[in-house]
């Protein structure tokens, strides 16, 4: 029994345990609650036409995500349970729990034999403990980022399984039959070269090779024959089937959450470390050009739809006029994001805003940090891949210099030698327990091997969202690191286990792996409280994004009735970041609760012909105009943003980003 994968899902399910009485919040109430794709009067064909948000992908107000495996999740929840939150965190908590497993399952195909047992247990604790995970699986919106997870880790392991086999004989039956005495046909003809053997004396007779050579390429032909036809047609089945679901799987990640379709990169570095050294590389080629054929057609398919549209709020780097700005944020941010894996003590909700200020020179320090992390992680991997290669280059020369040895004798392959005779005899000899000499003999994983695969598996799925290709609608959100955390902790637990291969430092590195994993399952079970419901989870942000964070905890509080707090959320929202237009909306809007001093706020905020435009778009948004009562609300506030976030609050709030 598996006793490890049984621990390690048990951790993850119990440290989640708290969440299953946690309400709708934040998202979860677009993606849910307001989402028309979840109700059983929608067409099941409508989940492949809209958005994650139930919008249209058509309708230029689309956010883009196109995730319909996701949504068909949420779908079958709701036909279950309707909108009971206990049945959509349930899901999550087990999504969580098969992801661990899988990712278990992939640690003991890439790590060193003698690290595979220790060091997969070591990586499925981490990825059960780690805090980063809390809004992947607290956040019912991150039910995508859990199916992607778990899909992309089956394509991954259906591809280890295409590369095994693919490298493996051709037909395990047929290469025995070239080394031992067949039954079926080749046996009279060696009998007849066995004879010719013992009757001579020297190798070097002229007749005698060529009676060898043509009586044993009759011997094998015959055998190949009888027994390469329906064999090797089942191996060369089962090889390309293990592809294809590979490429399906990865598909099916992709229509759950976009980054993954990063596994088919992942599959590519895979196949470039772990396959046969001295396998032939045909076979390699093609396997390839199988991935990189499907990549690129799924991305030309996906690029299709228009890039969607984010407020500068969203990301403001991204709206940065500076190149150097650009480039020195967007290169931190990647940095700031490896830093929350190492040590996640400040965790929030949403990163958006100027929550992490921009870089605007290089004499700021967070640029040596960029420089020494960089400058390490190229250091690691050039390393790692002159280890990979050395090792590659080392093993053909082994592989060749075997077979000039063995290729001498048509009858028993080995090399012609003074004792040629007696050795040929004597491996011909049906006393003798045959030997079967098969190139591409597989070498365990390496150390380099595995670091350089856990490093892919860091960096491949963050691409997407690190704003280098395309810029995306956050500055930093701790969901897209779910799957860039196995490669983190596939790495620690790989090191970890080297570590315990040593007997001085076995009790120290115990005692730290022990103090680790208490403060992560600590840190995680103590930050599911901040994700109970939308109050608790809005203060809990107040120290790293405070506008957002009191703009929508007054939208809370407001809702609540409890107008003093509400009151005191929104003048602080707009003493961090004055020019927020929902915030002054509801600010304004709150007349009826603050009737005295209402208005008269927001009068100094707000320019004298504001009410004008009010007036106006009042009954255009009544009338389902929308988009024009926005625009009437922006022409005369003149704010330098957007209102249409993604991230809204909450109902029973009038924000300007709920209309579209």
């Amino acid at each position: 029994m598996d006793y490890g994968s049984i621990v390690c899902c048990t951790m993850a399910f119990l440290l989640y345990c708290n969440t299953l009485s946690s309400e709708f919040v934040y998202d979860d109430r677009r993606a849910i609650l307001t989402n028309p794709d979840l109700l059983p009067k929608t067409p099941w064909t409508r989940l492949w036409q809209n958005d994650f948000w139930g919008t249209p992908m058509s309708d230029s107000g689309s956010h883009g995500s196109y995730r319909p495996l996701s949504v068909l999740s949420f779908r079958l929840n709701y036909l279950i349970g309707g909108f009971n939150p206990w049945g959509y965190h349930f899901v999550n908590v087990l999504l969580h729990c098969s992801a661990t497993y899988l990712l278990i399952l992939v640690a003991r195909r890439v790590l060193p034999r003698n690290r595979r047992k220790l060091g997969s247990v070591i990586t499925g604790a981490l990825f059960a403990t780690h805090p980063v995970h809390t809004e992947a699986v607290a956040g019912i919106v991150g039910r995508a980022d859990l199916i992607s997870c778990n899909l992309f880790f089956l394509s991954l392991l259906a591809y280890m399984a295409h590369v095994s086999q693919r490298d493996s004989t051709c037909c395990p039956r047929q290469c025995h039959h070239r080394s031992a005495n067949s039954k079926n046909g080749a046996k009279k003809y060696e009998k007849i070269a066995v004879t010719l053997q013992k009757s001579l004396t020297s190798c070097h007779w002229p007749s005698k090779g060529l009676l060898q050579q043509e009586s044993s390429q009759n011997g094998q032909k015959r055998g190949q024959d009888e027994l390469s036809g329906w064999c090797c047609w089942k191996t060369f089945v089962r090889v390309w089937c293990y592809v294809f679901i590979s490429v399906v799987l990865a598909i099916c990640a992709m229509l759950s959450k976009e980054t993954g379709i990063t596994v088919l990169g992942i599959s590519f570095v895979y196949d470039y470390i772990y396959a046969r050294r001295n396998s032939l590389r045909k076979k390699q080629n093609r396997s390839l050009l199988v991935l990189f054929v499907a990549l690129v057609a799924i991305l030309s398919l996906r690029l299709q739809n228009k890039a969607p549209q984010f407020s500068t709020a969203d990301n403001p780097t991204a709206k940065e006029a500076s190149f150097v700005t650009r480039l020195l944020t967007f290169s931190y941010l990647a940095v700031f994001n490896f830093w929350m894996l190492v040590y996640p003590s400040d965790l929030s909700f949403d990163w958006s805003m100027d929550a992490i200020p921009r870089i605007k020179s290089v004499r700021d320090p967070r640029v040596l940090y960029s420089c020494a992390f960089y400058s390490v992680l190229m250091y690691i991997v050039y390393k790692s891949v002159k280890s990979v290669q050395t090792l590659r280059c080392e093993n053909v020369n082994a592989v060749q210099k075997k077979l000039v040895v063995n290729s001498g004798c048509t009858v028993c392959c080995s090399k012609i030698s003074e004792n040629h005779s007696q050795n040929c005899r004597t491996a011909n000899n049906n006393n003798n327990t045959p030997t079967c000499s098969c190139p591409g003999k597989r070498q365990g994983p390496t150390a380099a091997a595995a670091v350089l695969f856990a490093l892919s598996l860091i960096t491949l799925p963050f691409v997407p969202a690190s704003n280098l290709f395309f810029y995306v609608g956050f500055v930093v959100a701790e969901r897209v690191l779910y799957v860039p955390s196995a490669g983190f902790c596939l790495l620690v637990g790989f090191m970890c286990a080297k570590v315990f291969g040593r007997r001085h430092f076995s009790g120290i590195c115990g005692a730290g792996l022990f103090l680790v994993l208490l403060g992560f399952g600590g840190k995680t079970f103590y930050r599911n409280n901040d994700w109970k419901n939308e109050e608790t989870l809005y203060r809990s942000a107040i120290p790293y994004n405070p506008p957002k964070a009191y703009g929508n905890l007054g939208s809370i509080l407001n809702t609540k009735g409890q107008t003093l707090e509400a009151e005191e959320a929104f003048r602080k929202a707009l003493d961090f970041r004055p020019n927020m237009a929902d915030v002054h909306y509801n600010f304004q809007k709150s007349d009826e609760i603050f009737p005295n001093i209402g208005y008269r706020i927001v009068g100094e905020l707000l320019p004298p012909n504001y009410y004008f435009y009010e007036e106006q778009s009042s009954p255009v948004h009544a009338n389902g105009g929308n988009k024009e009562a926005i625009q009437l609300h922006m022409n005369i506030l003149g704010f330098n943003e957007e209102p249409g976030s993604e991230q809204k609050p909450a109902v029973g709030s009038i924000p300007l980003g709920g209309w579209i």
